[in-house]
């Protein structure tokens, strides 16, 4: 598999680079097109040599805790924008309450029920042209008299449809409704004999209910033992929520009754309006305004755009938050800063939607989860250096901070940041802070933070260290060197903005030196867990409607991973620890950045043990990772 996916992977990556550069319109007609086949084929090859394996019995499922609703949430997150593009509604539907709840948490392999879920939700999206595609789930028994609890998944959609005389060949191998599908939607046929040998395996069934030209549902249940996890929302905040009111505006009376009911489990009380107008009707004859409106951006004859101005030129209404939900494009942020307290994409994540009602209604729950930081007006002249020599890493922080308002300037190694200081002052450019990484080439971020301290002294700009590296002997390594702060990746936006809060602001201008905690570990198993999505999800804050930053950012790192694997084996061959450290942290770390959770983890013990010179297993290490390359990839694949 490692020999056909490699080449593969060089053609998707190159090709999505090139598409970045200065093309005419039948250059990138042919571009489109060689992206568009070759991601055909890469789908292709995923499912034949998954199924192989399975043919083959070497697949094994690994047993861990799993959160259900992070499962269901992740997988539809990868669908999302394949739905996005084509106008559908996505709708996530998990019951919460009574005798069907789905527990918090099971034991079972997330990596496979996440593939059952992302195959049937890619499916439905490919084969529906307008409507939805909704995944309802649900408890089915408590216990099935060996210790375990049923849940049941179901996708429907409002799709073409299968007629009933094909229904029963659908999940056998190299099969599908007719020769015109494979014609005018691709794939292998083996998608669904997948899912349903992975379905066999985790203890369930699966079927289908279609009629030609009227949608259809694909269920299945697995049986799992209950386990706990820690849940993703606090109690306690949630009673901040309790008694406040809220307004929903959605022509879609699925996401109606889907986010009241999610709402009114919070305790807020809930009324709605299927239009803009009515929304308007009911604001007239309301005893008091709502405490916040939740209005869908996409409805007929007024959206949520002109439903917000109108409603923001009633004096009473005109403090009120607003929240936007879309399933397509959003404003542009200049034309609704004024207007929304928060825009999200749909379908959101439950503890996303429950954060940003705190920060709007509750000023307590606005100070335990917001940034704190000032509006991007009020950074426009602040210039940020960057110093990294991971392009992976480089564009991640220079897209956080153009979110952020910040003006950036970037160097690759050590001796650029020197320079770059030097060239900001020659110019009269007064730069907020450098962000340096500690690990690079020639000059390390700890030699050149020494450099940039003792040729400008007081007058050095603050110097944040950027390190995948979280132990106490790396933080006191960067407070020796000169180092005013210590950020560890992966690199997340809240955490970059209060420490840019910290050390940019006027109110500010004697700072002891800090360290902020750094951010905890990814808490599953290296050998279960290849890719954590919420991590990608988090670049939405900052990336366009298109996710192109995030793209951009997931091919850099799937043409970047196999030659830091490589460069990794090659000094395994040699012997040399240092080369073997060096390797692993430089993969570590941009492997941090998108979620790529078991080589980050494999390569951080590797880095580890390298660093004490204690080699033995690196040979087994370095077959680990790439080992898990060609599984970690097709994940990626699905954001690139």
């Amino acid at each position: 598999s490692h020999e056909i996916r490699t080449p593969l992977n060089g053609v998707v990556g190159m090709s999505t680079l090139l598409a970045e550069t200065p093309l005419d319109v039948e250059q990138r007609d042919y571009l489109q097109t060689i992206r568009l086949s070759s991601d055909q084929l890469l789908a292709v090859i995923n499912d034949v040599l998954d199924f192989s394996k399975i043919e083959s019995g070497k697949l094994d499922l690994e047993i861990e805790p799993v959160s259900v609703r992070g499962a269901i949430e992740e997988a539809c997150d990868i669908a999302a924008p394949r739905a996005r593009e084509k106008g559908l509604e996505l709708i996530i539907d998990v019951a919460e309450q009574g005798d069907n709840a789905v527990p918090e948490a099971i034991k079972g392999d997330i990596t496979r029920l996440r593939q059952v879920l992302i195959n049937l939700i890619n499916n439905a999206v490919k084969f529906t042209d307008h409507g939805e595609v909704a995944l309802h789930a649900r408890l089915l028994k408590c216990d099935d008299g060996q210790g375990r609890s049923v849940l049941e998944f179901r996708v429907t959609d409002s799709g073409i449809g299968i007629p009933p005389d094909r229904l029963g060949s659908l999940f056998q191998a190299f099969t599908q409704v007719d020769a015109s599908t494979t014609r005018k939607y691709g794939g292998t046929g083996l998608g669904l004999a997948i899912c349903k040998r992975l379905v066999d395996m985790m203890g369930g069934e699966i079927g289908v209910e279609s009629e030609a030209g009227k949608g259809s549902t694909f269920w299945f249940t697995i049986a799992a033992p209950r386990t706990q996890l820690a849940p993703a929302i606090n109690v306690a905040d949630a009673s901040l929520l309790e008694g406040k009111r809220a307004l929903i505006v959605d022509d879609h009376a699925t996401n109606v009754r889907i986010l009241s009911r999610q709402l009114q489990l919070w305790g807020i009380e809930v009324t709605s309006a299927a239009s803009g107008q009515e929304a308007l009707a009911l604001i007239d004859h309301a005893a008091q305004p709502a405490q916040i409106v939740i209005t869908d951006m996409h409805m007929p004859e007024m959206d949520g755009v002109e439903f917000s101005r109108t409603l923001k030129m009633r004096p009473e209404w005109r403090d009120v938050p607003i929240v936007l939900l879309s399933s397509g494009f959003m404003p542009a942020a200049d034309e609704s800063a004024q207007l929304f307290a928060a825009r999200l994409l749909k379908p959101s994540r439950q503890n996303q939607l429950f954060e940003t009602l705190l920060r709007c209604v509750s000023p307590q729950g606005a100070s335990r989860v917001s940034t704190g930081t000032a509006g991007p007006d009020a950074k426009k002249h602040i210039t940020i250096l960057v110093a990294d020599d991971n392009a992976v890493n480089l564009k991640v922080a220079c897209a956080m901070l153009l979110k952020l308002g910040y003006e950036v300037r970037t160097a690759t190694d050590g001796r650029e940041a020197i320079e770059g200081v030097a060239k900001a002052a020659s110019q009269g450019v007064k730069l907020g802070a450098v962000l340096m990484d500690v690990n690079m080439p020639e000059v390390d971020g700890l030699e050149a933070t020494r450099q940039i301290q003792s040729i400008w002294g007081a007058a050095a700009p603050p110097i944040i260290a950027l390190t995948a590296g979280a132990s106490a002997e790396d933080r006191a390594r960067c407070e020796a060197a000169g180092m005013n702060e210590y950020l560890t990746k992966p690199l997340h936006v809240a955490a970059l903005a209060q420490a840019l809060e910290r050390w940019t602001s006027q109110e500010t201008a004697v700072v002891q030196p800090a360290v902020a905690a750094p951010v905890a570990p990814v808490a599953v198993a290296a050998d279960v867990q290849l890719l954590d999505p919420a991590r990608l999800n988090e670049f939405k804050e900052f990336d366009d409607e298109d996710l192109t930053m995030t793209k951009e950012v997931v091919a850099l790192f799937i043409k970047d991973a196999p030659l830091r694997i490589e460069a990794i084996a090659h000094a395994v061959a040699a012997g040399d620890a240092g080369a073997i450290a060096r390797a692993a942290h430089a993969l570590k770390g941009s492997a941090s950045n998108v979620g790529a959770v078991a080589l980050q983890n494999e390569a951080a013990q590797l880095e580890k043990e390298a660093g004490a010179g204690e080699i033995g297993a690196a040979a087994a290490r370095a077959a680990r990772l790439r080992e898990l390359w060609p599984r970690t990839q097709p994940l990626l694949s699905n954001w690139s």
